[in-house]
């Protein structure tokens, strides 16, 4: 595979993403999916820790880039194909529910589309140390030891946030026009070096 490559493309997506050259960033994102969808599709069917890892990503890199059916169609077709861990079906249901999320915030008119497109984006990485659906508010404890109380959007699942609980986390932030506070809308699993 050319993993290098790949790398070397979610690299500079990242890097379009904070400049918020968002259609650099969705084909750079797609260009490392269809990497390492390539390489599965090459791996003997016994391989199937490495057929769920490298196929989680670029499921994962298909989102990012915003092609949400072929997230969606790669997702199912892990899940049948008996992946056997936990942890890879578990990630693959949570980025299906998120791609219907998506799907779903499409749908809405164009005028509550325009009026919530974020003009500020936002990551913010740590240990999910508290979660307050009352409250809509999560505690993120950061790295230099510093706590981070962030605001919650409407639609986070109290079962998925439980799961996150006391686990490394990467969670995007943004800023809507015309609001004065951030608000989260996502929170991933940070993944393991």
């Amino acid at each position: 595979m050319a993993y290098e490559q790949s790398q070397n493309f979610i690299v500079q997506a990242e890097e379009a993403l904070r400049k918020q050259n968002f259609e650099i960033a969705q084909r750079l994102f797609l260009q490392a999916a269809q990497i390492q969808h390539d390489y599965i599709q090459q791996l003997p069917s016994e391989r199937k820790r490495s057929l769920a890892a490298y196929g989680l990503s670029a499921a994962v890199l298909y989102f990012r880039g915003n092609d949400l059916n072929a997230a969606s169609r790669l997702a199912h077709q892990l899940l049948g194909d008996e992946i056997g861990e936990d942890y890879y079906r578990e990630k693959l249901e949570e980025l299906l529910l998120r791609i219907q999320n998506q799907k779903s915030l499409a749908k809405l008119p164009q005028k509550i589309q325009r009026q919530e497109r974020p003009t500020s984006v936002e990551t913010v990485e740590g240990t999910l140390r508290a979660i307050d659906l009352d409250r809509k508010q999560l505690r993120i404890e950061q790295a230099n030891g510093s706590q981070a109380a962030l605001h919650l959007a409407s639609g986070f699942s109290e079962e998925i946030l439980g799961r996150l609980l006391n686990r490394q986390v990467i969670v995007t932030q943004t800023l809507p026009p015309k609001r004065k506070r951030y608000t989260v809308t996502d929170i991933e699993l940070k993944p393991s070096v």
